[in-house]
């Protein structure tokens, strides 16, 4: 990963008994670190969901056509593969995007509400009902619920094959999520609310509560404080103290939950490090941030790779390592908590970022 620094560098050619001296500068700003992030992170990871959630509901179709168990995998595959993506898109949720991105993924799922609604054999079943009804009970969630079951596959076959319905609601809660794809897509872009240039603009200091440096800052903590509350901790039961729960965790019925918390981790890295161009790690490097004698955004990125390794070691699903590998998980757990209070803490300080989202399982 690059590390940039400051350097005034005095070059001194000897060739051929000519010397000729040339200083050369290079400036950082925070307003290029966020032109960055927002050009070569947000809006293609934007862009690429978009395109993912367009296959998924063209698979969810396909199956609708021929319900098939080739098809059902097929399915189930994009879905984890949807589900996977929206683990790193949601973090750069900003301004007023809750609510757009509590349709496109928002747990648990409202189980009660979907099945009255199944009950009553409605006949419009379709993208504007989706539309119509709320946050839990549609996007990647209730996708989940309707293509996976604990039973297995043959479950799953025999429910959607049986109850028109039933498909019916699945084939246009996929067909709204890409329209909310588009629509988050939008919000960024020009032709939208343009908040692409509204982030990048807002480049004030950490000391300005609502400045993308603080606002940044804050989502990377919190997409972490989540893993290790929500994630991890929870199914290990950290908070209750009285061993395992495995039934708590995220989406248990894919068995794709350690697949998304990696996901989670690759965001909050690619954050910080502003992918191949200007980071957090930049900027901190500029500021000459040091913790015990060492580069801070070095233990920074050494910490990532060391709660990756560790996370690596857990054996999918989640919900069974919790319960027979439970020293594995929390290895992980522990590592977790590390790379958050250098961030929350170290890296914070050194910006001077006031970190609002709280949550006393991370501390």
């Amino acid at each position: 990963m690059k590390i940039w620094k400051i350097w005034i560098i005095g070059v001194v050619a000897l060739f051929v008994g000519c010397a000729t001296p040339e200083a050369v500068s290079t400036e950082f700003t925070r307003n290029a670190m966020l032109d960055n992030l927002v050009n070569n992170v947000v809006l293609p990871l934007n862009a690429e969901f978009v395109a993912q959630t367009a296959v998924l509901e063209t698979a969810a179709t396909t199956f609708s056509n021929e319900p098939t168990s080739a098809n059902l995998e097929a399915l189930q595959n994009e879905w984890r593969t949807t589900s996977n993506l929206w683990q790193q898109a949601k973090l750069y949720e900003f301004d007023r995007m809750m609510v757009l991105h509590n349709q496109i993924a928002k747990s648990p799922t409202d189980v009660e509400f979907i099945e009255d609604i199944l009950a009553r054999n409605l006949n419009n079943l379709d993208e504007s009902f989706i539309e119509s009804i709320g946050s839990t009970s549609k996007g990647l969630p209730a996708i989940e619920y309707f293509i996976f079951a604990a039973d297995g596959n043959e479950a799953v076959l025999a429910q959607l094959n049986d109850e028109s319905s039933r498909m019916q609601y699945m084939v246009a809660a996929t067909q709204n999520l890409h329209n909310k794809a588009k629509e988050l897509e939008a919000y960024w872009l020009p032709e939208g609310n343009d908040y692409a240039n509204t982030f990048i603009n807002a480049d004030g200091g950490g000391e300005q509560f609502n400045s993308s440096l603080s606002m940044l800052a804050n989502q990377i903590v919190a997409i972490i404080e989540v893993g290790i509350r929500d994630k991890l901790g929870r199914p290990l039961g950290i908070a209750a103290g009285d061993g395992p729960h495995p039934e708590e965790v995220e989406a248990i019925l894919s068995g794709n939950s350690l697949a998304q918390l990696k996901q989670n981790l690759t965001t909050a890295e690619i954050a910080f490090t502003g992918g191949e161009g200007l980071g957090l790690d930049d900027y901190l490097d500029y500021l000459e941030a040091e913790s015990d004698d060492v580069l801070l955004s070095q233990k920074i990125n050494d910490q990532f790779a060391a709660t990756y390794a560790a996370l690596d070691a857990v054996q999918p699903p989640l919900k069974t390592a919790v319960s027979e590998d439970t020293a594995t998980v929390q290895a992980a757990y522990d590592e977790m908590r590390k790379l958050l209070v250098l961030i929350k803490v170290d890296m914070a300080n050194q910006l001077g970022v006031t970190i609002t989202f709280n949550d006393s399982d991370g501390d």
